[in-house]
């Protein structure tokens, strides 16, 4: 039996797509008009600038809708309406208003779930999202890239959404939201799966710990793996020297032979203990 095919991911291999919501401008007007009513002045609330902060920021703010308006339900049905060509089982969950007030720094990077409910997700084959949409101009949003597990410096990318565009990422993608010099209102919705236990607003930034190598700025996981790469990375000034300085013999049987004084062993134990004394060493700084 021929093996089943792996679902095809519903997004670009950076995991996102900017896309119109094509919306007419008497509902993006109501939106915009819902987002500064009295009404909902009394819901925005701060919240976090770095998950897992002693504080909320207080130039963030958040407020859930709980009752749809007809401006929302018609942002809902378009929103649906570009992830039923994406992936059909999503379902549109926990929509609300975000407010950014002028000042403030740079939110700090994260997922938008936590880690067991990806890892709950991906072991049924799916990717859960998120929709981020501008409801002011100069609306925007910080993303790593096609980073998933590690968030890479190099891969940053600054994303403009205009008013009438969403934005719609992966639910494991890292990114921060910026800061701003005057009043910014978007709109945010989660795209989760029926059945999938969750609870809104609980992010990520518990990343998996990366290392970085000074000298060719290569990412790896393992502490153990960078500090052997480092040593012999090609990049490093000292990558012969430390070559020369290996404390395992080559290959093979005896004789092992000295690289710096050319003295032979015929034991492999005997040509480690050569080495460590620092005799490589000493001979190097006499040449």
């Amino acid at each position: 039996m021929a093996p089943k095919p792996k679902p095809r991911p519903p997004l670009p291999p950076c995991g996102y797509l900017l896309v119109s919501l094509g919306l007419r401008p008497e509902v993006l007007r109501a939106l915009q008009d819902e987002a500064r009513s009295g009404a909902m002045e009394s819901k925005y609330n701060p919240i976090f600038n770095k998950v897992g902060g002693e504080c909320d920021d207080a130039c963030r703010e958040m407020a859930r809708v709980h009752k749809t308006s007809g401006a929302v339900r018609d942002l809902k049905i378009a929103v649906k309406a570009i992830t039923d060509c994406l992936e059909h089982r999503w379902i549109i969950s926990a929509v609300s208003f975000l407010r950014s007030h002028p000042g403030g720094d740079e939110q700090k990077s994260h997922q938008d779930y936590p880690d067991k409910v990806l890892e709950a997700a991906r072991k049924q084959g799916r990717v859960l999202g998120s929709m981020l949409c501008a409801r002011d101009e100069d609306a925007r949003v910080l993303v790593y890239d096609g980073c998933t597990n590690v968030k890479d410096e190099s891969k940053a990318r600054v994303i403009e959404i205009p008013v009438g565009f969403c934005i719609i990422f992966r639910g494991d993608l890292i990114h921060n939201r910026m800061a701003y010099d005057r009043v910014n209102h978007r709109m945010h919705c989660y795209l989760t799966f029926r059945g999938l236990k969750w609870e809104p607003d609980m992010v990520s930034n518990v990343l998996p710990p990366h290392f970085e190598c000074q000298y060719c700025e290569i990412k790896l996981e393992e502490s153990n793996a960078m500090r052997y790469h480092r040593r012999y990375c090609l990049s490093n000034p000292k990558a012969a020297e430390n070559e020369l300085k290996r404390r395992a013999p080559p290959k093979g049987k005896g004789p092992y032979i000295c690289n710096v004084c050319g003295k032979p062993y015929d034991n492999g134990s005997s040509y480690r203990t050569h080495v460590a004394r620092g005799h490589a060493k000493k001979q190097l700084t006499e040449q």
